[in-house]
């Protein structure tokens, strides 16, 4: 393995930023499609300062270590508003306001200020709560979802599949 966007002949990249280390894997070889965004310059709203952040090792980690969960089922509770009512007890819950994709990104946009604040406050507990629903979790192709969230849900499925070039 090497360091950088390049990939090595197993299909793997490895970079560290913010004393985090991302791994990109692709299964025939290729490398990365895009560089790693800085963290904590590409949400201009959220400060700056590292220090100002909970470490991601050894805090954040070891409970999460091994935790069999693809990364698309993680990226799917945004826009299951329901969710944070059910399964977190959450007094609001938050609506997605607007959607886009851009490129490699997904955003999706709440009203921000209050719900931001509890999500940032709880965010540590909350994971530990969809943790123990992701463990045992299995894909559904159509999943029952609300009205306010079919559509954003939806359209955010439609555009992942542009990053798996391997079967489902």
């Amino acid at each position: 393995m090497r360091e950088g966007p390049g990939a090595d002949e197993t299909g793997v990249s490895v970079r560290e930023q913010c004393d985090c280390v991302f791994v990109w894997h692709q299964p025939n070889g290729t490398a990365p499609r895009w560089e790693l965004p800085d963290l904590f310059h590409k949400f201009g709203q959220f400060d700056t300062d590292a220090a100002a952040y909970y470490r991601p090792y050894p805090e954040c980690s070891r409970r999460a270590e091994s935790e069999p969960v693809h990364p698309q089922i993680v990226a799917e509770k945004g826009p299951d508003s329901a969710h944070f009512r059910y399964v977190h007890g959450a007094s609001v819950t938050p609506v997605c306001l607007n959607r886009e994709a851009a490129d490699e990104e997904w955003r999706f946009y709440v009203p921000p200020e209050r719900g931001r604040e509890q999500v940032e406050n709880q965010f540590l507990r909350t994971v530990w709560e969809d943790l123990d629903i992701w463990r045992d979790q299995e894909y559904v192709e159509h999943p029952a979802l609300s009205k306010v969230d079919a559509k954003p849900y939806m359209a955010m499925r439609k555009w992942a599949t542009q990053f798996y070039e391997v079967p489902a």
